[in-house]
């Protein structure tokens, strides 16, 4: 059995597995830039840069509690993202790439008691993802292959003050798998990727201690897939219909696992997207949560382009 083979019988079930939960976004999408702006099951260009840039926005004024309701919450997150991802394709089966962020997160407080609002803001680089994958073409305009990623934690944290933070204080591997289904003479196109993450111990803030603690997030499963169309006779605008699931399981704070529970949400949303030639193209995304647990409740869209440049 050759190596594409065997990755193909691989990864397919967990596809499938993938395609049973639905797409996901996490609550705070723009600070996930794998999932926010990976390029998923896309096929590659052989050496040529991949580029692709966004712009986006995330805010909530409402949140799921742990039996699912939707609640009004009294600090209102809200942030502009502009996240970039730059690879390069070795081969037409090989791609390396990083993606970084740059963030303003932003929470208005308000006083249940006075009612007075206070509003409180930050500005600077999120956390830093390096990636790599290996695709294959298993079938007409079908492509599927793993997807390895680390995040680094270059976001700033600052506990002690009243600014939201840039990261999330903590080292991430994730293990996924992508897959797509793309042609200019295909009336029907796909993307999906389904992963794994392993969180890290970190640092996080006790408000009752009013002081740092060692912190483990429980791992995170995701799942994503963008059934859509694409209409014209080189099928160059493209409707797709995000749809998508994850889920945390439960953290640990300093050895005690009762200090913060499990989260999940299933996001809806449009996307629709058009290629301007074989080397450009632009779309904007919308997503909304419909379900949660212990999760903010947000419109998210950004507007994205995505580019290949031949060196």
């Amino acid at each position: 059995m050759n190596l594409s083979r065997f990755i193909v019988w691989l990864t397919l079930p967990l596809v499938a597995v993938g395609a049973a939960f639905a797409y996901t976004m996490p609550g705070y999408a723009p600070y996930d830039g794998l999932i926010s702006i990976d390029r998923g099951g896309l096929p590659l260009v052989p050496e040529t840069l991949h580029v692709n840039v966004g712009a986006g926005y995330w805010g909530a004024d409402k949140g799921f509690n742990k039996d699912g309701d939707s609640k009004d919450i009294q600090t209102n997150p809200n942030f502009l993202a502009v996240p970039l991802d730059v690879g390069y394709a070795f081969d037409e089966n090989y791609l390396a790439d990083i993606t970084l962020q740059i963030l303003r997160p932003s929470y208005t407080y308000t006083d249940p008691i006075t009612t007075e609002e206070s509003t409180y803001n930050a500005m600077g680089l999120g956390d830093l993802w390096i990636k790599a994958r290996g695709i294959w073409e298993t079938g007409p305009d079908f492509w599927v292959g793993p997807r390895l990623a680390v995040k680094i934690p270059v976001g700033k944290v600052e506990f002690m003050d009243e600014k939201p933070e840039l990261g999330d204080n903590q080292t991430d591997i994730d293990v996924g798998v992508v897959a797509g289904k793309y042609g200019g003479e295909t009336m029907f196109k796909f993307s999906g990727q389904l992963g794994f993450r392993y969180r890290l111990e970190g640092k996080a803030y006790d408000e009752t201690a009013a002081a740092e603690v060692d912190y483990t997030p429980g791992l995170m499963i995701y799942t994503q897939l963008e059934p859509g169309i694409g209409t014209g006779s080189d099928q160059a605008f493209q409707v797709y219909v995000p749809i998508g699931y994850e889920t945390s399981m439960t953290a640990k704070s300093d050895g005690n696992d009762v200090a913060d529970s499990e989260t999940s949400s299933m996001y809806l949303g449009l996307y629709p997207k058009y290629e301007l030639d074989e080397r450009n193209a632009i779309g904007l995304k919308f997503l909304y949560p419909v379900f949660g647990t212990m999760t903010p409740q947000g419109m998210y869209f950004t507007l994205t382009y995505d580019a290949f440049i031949k060196l």
